[in-house]
């Protein structure tokens, strides 16, 4: 029986209660367990649905209320197999994972922080890959409607692609190759570098590296100190920045968070400068004096070797990490960015389980 684990605001868009979602229990067969969440893009609504195994995603664009309320099986059905088309799946494959899919769907309610973490990030790298600058009316059109959410390398799954542990599990659990050697070519036909944002290669010119410097204290109040030392192309946003840091210390990018003149805030007094999340989801919450995180470059705020930033994430936990410019150097043969060039400590657990916290 297929799961579809509905966010709050989808639960609205589908006119259910919470008391009407089923109690279910994870579950342990591949592909059969959704989570979805609907948001806006170019004023219509999207909704987008995440594996919780692999973390495969896809959208279903452009749809109304209406439909939400009285086709969402069905329009999640036909948008997968042409997710799995555009991915370059075989036929075989394609018919095994939509045989997995089908049936009477059970709407339950969301259960794993790490998916929707997963989600959001998917979300917020797929509106700033719409928008991209530059990008014609007929290219974004291209975009919205034909790519899936290929996503980002994931630290529970050994920093591997959605798409790549997707193909895995395929092979793992049916035997089954992903793409025929005739389908290969399907699986790079969206990788224009105008329609995807692609990871650094490390041709950007300088690189950024810092010492971050996060201290932590046990239940036995233990002082810990975890530092890692980061390099990061300077010509990327803050918003990399923070993905990075929080990649570094195997902590999901699942909630807001903000750059601040850390030794102005240590002292009680306004910070000089205030970069927040909060100002690219248009939340008021945020400093009023703020600047975005993600429409900030890192070699604008980090202009000299020395200066300090502090780094808060998670404004009900506060997790607080310093972050200073070591150097700044030119890339390397082969270098791979953003990359860890020295780890010192293990990180905490972001979610401790239950009766530790």
């Amino acid at each position: 029986m297929p799961i579809i684990r509905l966010t709050q605001k989808l639960q609205k868009e589908c006119g259910i209660k919470p008391v009407d979602l089923v109690q279910v229990e994870e579950s342990s067969a591949p592909f059969t367990e959704w989570y979805a969440h609907v948001f806006v893009l170019n004023r219509k609504k999207q909704v987008i649905l995440v594996e919780r195994q692999t973390l495969f995603a896809f959208t279903l664009e452009d749809v109304s209320r209406k439909d939400i309320r009285a086709r969402l099986p069905e329009l999640f059905i036909k948008r997968l197999g042409k997710a799995l088309y555009i991915e370059g799946a075989s036929g075989d494959v394609v018919a095994k994972v939509m045989d997995l899919c089908r049936g009477e769907f059970c709407y339950a309610k969301t259960e794993s922080r790490r998916t929707i973490g997963a989600m959001n990030e998917f979300i917020k790298n797929h509106k700033f890959s719409y928008s991209y600058h530059g990008r014609s009316s007929e290219q974004r059109d291209r975009f919205i409607r034909y790519m899936p959410m290929r996503g980002f390398p994931d630290g529970a799954k050994k920093y591997g692609f959605p798409i790549d542990v997707f193909t895995n599990v395929i092979n793992d659990q049916f035997g089954l190759e992903f793409a025929t050697k005739k389908d290969e070519h399907f699986k790079n036909i969206f990788s224009d570098s105008a329609l995807l944002l692609e990871a650094n290669d490390g041709s950007s010119g300088e690189v950024f590296v810092f010492e971050v410097n996060m201290t932590f204290y046990d239940m036995d109040e233990v002082q810990h100190q975890i530092i890692r030392d980061l390099a990061v192309s300077g010509k990327e946003s803050l918003a990399h920045l923070a993905e990075s840091i929080l990649q570094a210390y195997d902590f999901e990018c699942d909630h807001c968070y903000g750059f601040y003149s850390h030794a102005m805030r240590k002292q009680g007094g306004p910070p000089k400068e205030v970069y927040e999340l909060f100002v690219d989801i248009d939340d008021e919450a945020g400093d009023g004096h703020a600047k975005s995180v993600e429409k900030t470059k890192i070699s604008t705020v980090f202009n000299e070797e020395g200066k300090q930033m502090l780094f808060l994430f998670d404004y009900g936990d506060c997790w607080e990490f310093i972050v200073g410019l070591k150097e700044v150097r030119c890339t390397r043969a082969a270098e791979k960015l953003p990359c860890v060039v020295r780890a010192i400590g293990e990180p905490p657990q972001q979610y401790p389980p239950y009766d530790e916290e």
